[in-house]
């Protein structure tokens, strides 16, 4: 394409032997330079993306799912091959000697299978709630370290969770539904049928509406104030397989199509379609200034414009799918792959 630069990393990590499914960054100040990998070797490893340094590995056992930060609570979720959850307080990796300390964690059972997704509570310091492959959502009292109630109704994987206003929350499942519950009470207010595919993602617009993500080329924007279906996004050829909601409310769509979408709720068609991937579209993640990043099977990271929908440069090191990818901020993000490989960049 014209105007597109290709880049090369200024780093590669090469300690994990599976495919790198999520990577956070624990702090948000330019000057940490602490990101966490998780892999489905069961690994989580701390690294110092600064430095270039592998500092440790964190554990072994964990489940191949994602990793969860909650930042009001100042804790990390890290989901467990045993189906349980480990919490580990944040504050521990700001320790100048990570290589030799020992964690602490709080190791939370409830769950019958691995969880899938977790929440923290906008103006709660004290619950989380996670969801799971054992068809409920968990209400935990972080304090006491305990289950407080369990959310019961679905017939199959509840895939996400996400706060409507306080004490309500909405949750997706594979059973083809999305259900609304008082979480004081536990009770399930209302049960909106999606289609007929699994529900893998929800998100949330504004306050009266929320878009889905399911096992189809479509994407679905209801109105949580009475149920309804107001819209349904249709352009892609294949699956949508990422989802995004932007910080100026637009929705973004990565598909099996190779193509990338911009929506606005508002409309009934596409602003625009990214176009250059030669594969899937597996991840997605904004950078400042009306800008994204994406990860493909094309086993490339591409850097996009979304004013005019044009890439900016392809980032290639690769050797297989790149499945995650995170903005670390001043103009530096990194990309786990299929092969265990994170990769640090720089925009230019």
């Amino acid at each position: 394409m014209e105007n597109e630069k290709v880049n090369k990393p200024l780093h590669t990590f090469e300690n994990d032997e599976g495919t790198i499914v999520s990577l956070i960054k624990p702090f948000s100040t330019s000057t940490s330079s602490i990101i966490l990998s998780l892999s489905i070797d069961k690994k989580v490893n701390i690294f110092n993306f600064k430095e270039y340094k592998l500092i440790k590995e964190l554990c072994n056992d964990a489940a191949p799912t994602k990793l969860f930060l909650l930042n009001k609570l100042n804790n990390i979720i890290i989901p467990k091959w045993d189906n349980s959850f480990s919490l580990i307080n944040i504050n521990e990796l700001k320790d100048k000697n990570l290589e030799e300390k020992n964690f602490n964690f709080d190791n939370y059972i409830g769950h019958e299978s691995w969880i899938l997704d977790a929440i923290e509570l906008k103006n709660n310091k004290k619950n989380f709630i996670t969801c799971g492959r054992d068809y409920t959502i968990q209400i935990w009292d972080l304090i006491n370290k305990k289950c407080e109630k369990k959310l019961e109704g679905h017939s199959d994987n509840v895939n996400s969770i996400r706060e409507l206003e306080e004490n309500k929350i909405i949750s997706s499942s594979s059973d083809l539904t999305l259900k609304i519950w008082n979480i004081n009470s536990g009770e399930c207010l209302s049960t909106i049928i999606d289609g007929e595919f699994p529900v893998f993602q929800i998100e949330k617009i504004n306050s009266n509406c929320i878009v889905t993500r399911n096992e189809s080329p479509i994407m679905s924007i209801w109105n949580i104030n009475n149920n309804t279906l107001e819209k349904k996004l249709i352009s892609h050829f294949t699956n949508v397989i990422c989802m995004l909601i932007l910080s100026n409310k637009k929705i973004v769509s990565g598909s099996y199509d190779h193509t990338i979408k911009i929506w606005d709720e508002k409309k009934d068609k596409e602003e625009g379609t990214l176009i250059g991937h030669k594969f899937t579209v597996f991840c997605l993640c904004e950078v400042e200034g009306n800008k994204l990043l994406s990860g493909s099977g094309d086993k490339s990271v591409k850097f996009w414009d979304l004013k005019n929908f044009k890439c900016l440069g392809t980032f290639v090191n690769h050797t297989n799918y790149v499945f995650s990818i995170l903005n670390l901020g001043n103009k530096i993000f990194c990309s786990g792959d299929y092969d265990g490989k994170v990769n640090i960049w720089k925009l230019n």
